[in-house]
């Protein structure tokens, strides 16, 4: 939580400097990963998302971090890696019956989106 407010409080290198003690601790939680991608610089993110999703977690917990890891492969314009995380949430939260984000709602509306095959 300290590197959390840290970090809203525009201090990234102060919650650097305490998460990553904690976080050496514990490589094997999702959430670490996630929560060391909003620590790093934007070009170093999707692997940090990656690692997080390559941990073992209920899908019900990776719903927001696939969202995340989207995000960032739309800003790399790699539509199809997009498109897998894309429908995986989609169906969690439709399995769940929890809204689907209009953001992601927006994405599946882009052209884009209908053109690039979900990579495995």
């Amino acid at each position: 939580y300290e590197a959390r407010l840290l970090l809203r409080l525009d201090r990234p290198d102060e919650a650097m400097a305490v998460f990553l003690p904690f976080a050496r601790q514990k490589t094997g939680e999702f959430w670490v990963w996630t929560l060391l991608a909003e620590l790093v610089p934007p070009g170093q993110r999707l692997p940090c998302y990656a690692r997080a999703l390559c941990c073992s977690a209920p899908e019900t917990f990776l719903v927001r971090t696939r969202q995340h890891a989207a995000r960032t492969l739309l800003l790399h314009n790699r539509w199809a890696d997009a498109r897998a995380e894309i429908e995986q949430l989609v169906r969690t939260r439709q399995q769940q019956d929890w809204p689907v984000p209009a953001e992601v709602t927006a994405w599946q509306a882009d052209a884009r989106y209908g053109g690039a095959e979900a990579s495995a």
